[in-house]
């Protein structure tokens, strides 16, 4: 919450609207309290609030025959993410904030740390700006093997997205969608 603070008072200061800010949990994290959970966000600048269920895609390398070969990605186009920790991605789909997709930590982040049988380890990532990060090389890179249909030469990343892979598509849209004004009937999703 203090980064997201901080940001919010830049914008201010700047009288910027950018960069939005956008939240995501998943459901079983705030299910007993969902409205208050979208209250608070709303109450400390976040722009955009996302749920997720639960599903665990970590550790999984997806087969040769499930990739699409030819799919690039918009996100390390036009998003950064930044994990709890202060790691910054280009991606929400980073679940293990893979070294490929690592673009470093934000400035005076705590050390990033995971646990290796059974102890804490301390890792060391550069540390830089949202700017320094957006710009940087590695992102560069990222970008570059998207748009020439390399992603997959990102193993410890991109290779394994699931948006990247072969969909076999819905078997029923439900009742309550709305498909052509793209809403959900009866659902009250906004702050107010």
């Amino acid at each position: 919450m203090k980064s997201i603070k901080l940001i919010n008072k830049i914008k201010k200061e700047k009288k910027s609207s950018r960069p939005q800010i956008r939240t995501n949990t998943i459901f079983p994290a705030i299910s007993k309290y969902p409205y208050k959970y979208r209250d608070f966000m709303y109450e400390n600048g976040v722009d955009w609030i996302t749920v997720n269920e639960i599903l665990d895609f970590r550790n999984e390398n997806i087969n040769d025959s499930e990739i699409k070969n030819n799919w690039a990605c918009q996100y390390p186009f036009q998003r950064l993410t930044i994990a709890a920790n202060g790691t910054i991605l280009p991606c929400t789909g980073a679940h293990n904030e893979e070294q490929d997709l690592n673009l470093g930590q934000y400035i005076n982040s705590p050390e990033k740390k995971i646990k290796i049988g059974g102890e804490f380890i301390a890792i060391k990532n550069n540390q830089t700006t949202l700017l320094g990060a957006w710009n940087s090389e590695k992102l560069n890179k990222i970008r570059r093997l998207h748009i020439e249909n390399r992603r997959c030469e990102l193993k410890n990343g991109c290779r394994n997205c699931r948006h990247g892979m072969k969909k076999m598509g819905a078997t029923y849209v439900p009742e309550d969608w709305d498909g052509e004004n793209m809403i959900w009937k009866n659902h009250d999703f906004g702050h107010g």
